[in-house]
C-alpha cells in the first residue's frame, strides 16, 4: 500500500508515522485493477491462427 501511495496510484496521507486511506479510494483501486485483471485475461496467450 505503501509504495502505491509513494508512486501516486492511490491517494493517501501520512500522519505521524502512519499512512491513512479513505475506504472509497481503497475501494475504487481495487475496482480499477479487477478490471484490468479481467481484460488482460481476456486477451489471449498465443495469437490464435485459422
Amino acid at each position: 500500500m505503501r509504495r502505491l501511495i509513494d508512486v501516486g496510484e492511490l491517494p493517501g496521507e501520512k500522519v505521524g508515522t502512519r499512512h491513512r486511506l479513505l475506504l472509497r479510494d481503497v475501494l475504487e483501486y481495487q475496482q480499477q485493477r479487477r478490471a484490468r485483471q479481467d481484460e488482460a485475461l481476456a486477451q489471449p496467450a498465443v495469437p490464435i491462427d485459422d
